[in-house]
């Protein structure tokens, strides 16, 4: 053992004997403990990088439930789709739906729904297998059923929106795609549909005229009148060799049914009725001027 005589302490200013004692335990106690604290610290990263990493797993599997989700809903949604679209075509041509098309009035309900379920794309087709097989009159096809498919044509092209019309009207004539020549079909039913299911009942059949009524009418007329202004409308047509149908699209016409809407409105209406900013606006509507508005 060393003398204390020859490695004598050191003093450090302003600590007392007794401060020596207690410094040198808290020294003895830091050496001891030392090594677990470091394990605590340790332990310590330890619980929160497996949180974190478990965390990552949560949100990694809460992103799967939701792709999965969509998946299923999507699915889902295709599902109802083409189910949609499966029974308004059996509906549409159910013999009990087609037996009387003069009007057609069992068979626009399956026609409404499937003109508006439909993609642009769907409706084409359809409508073009339609036109196939009127025009080919082979198989079992028979007068009627080609009459329906001309009908089916007709009523679809009728209650599609009015959105989906425009764009069928400018990417198959104006860009000339590859349902141009079905094309021609649906925009002369539309047209013919709109006149005389919507438009000629509320002006020459109906049981009240007043504000309401006029405003529907005027609604109908500006359908009519927008296929007036295309500029190739008078490529409108329906005409298949073997029927007895040829209807061509007839700018004129609109002009006369027009005037004979806004005549009729003006005499049924009252004089109070007439003064209002509602019902000039809309017997405005039935004007066609030579501008072609």
């Amino acid at each position: 053992m060393l003398n204390a005589r020859c490695c004598p302490a050191v003093p450090i200013e302003g600590v007392s004997v007794k401060g020596y004692r207690e410094l040198a335990y808290l020294l003895l106690v830091a050496s001891v403990s030392g090594c677990g604290v470091q394990q605590t610290m340790q332990s310590t990263l330890d619980s929160l990088n497996n949180s974190n990493a478990l965390q990552a797993e949560l949100l990694a599997a809460e992103q799967q439930i939701i792709a999965l989700n969509q998946q299923i809903a999507d699915s889902t949604s295709d599902m109802l789709h083409s189910q949609t679209l499966a029974v308004a075509l059996t509906g549409m041509f159910d013999p009990n739906n087609t037996a009387q098309l003069t009007p057609p009035t069992l068979m626009i309900p399956y026609a409404q729904s499937f003109a508006q379920e439909a993609t642009e794309q769907e409706l084409l087709q359809t409508c073009d297998l339609m036109r196939q097989d009127a025009e080919s009159g082979g198989g079992v096809s028979t007068i009627h059923s080609r009459s329906v498919d001309l009908t089916a044509i007709g009523l679809i092209g009728g209650l599609a929106q009015e959105a989906k019309a425009d764009s069928i009207f400018t990417d198959e004539v104006e860009n000339h795609g590859q349902y141009e020549e079905v094309t021609y079909l649906i925009g002369e039913g539309r047209y013919m549909f709109i006149r005389d299911g919507l438009f000629k009942p509320l002006v020459e059949t109906a049981q009240v005229y007043n504000i309401g009524t006029l405003q529907a009418a005027a609604q109908a007329f500006a359908s009519m009148k927008y296929i007036k202004n295309l500029p190739y409308s008078n490529l409108f047509k329906i005409q298949v060799s073997g029927l007895p149908v040829n209807d061509q699209f007839d700018p004129s016409e609109v002009v006369s049914l027009g005037a004979e809407a806004k005549q009729t409105f003006t005499q049924k209406l009252d004089s109070a009725t007439l003064q209002t900013t509602d019902a000039k606006n809309a017997l405005a509507v039935f004007d066609c001027s030579t501008s072609g508005n």
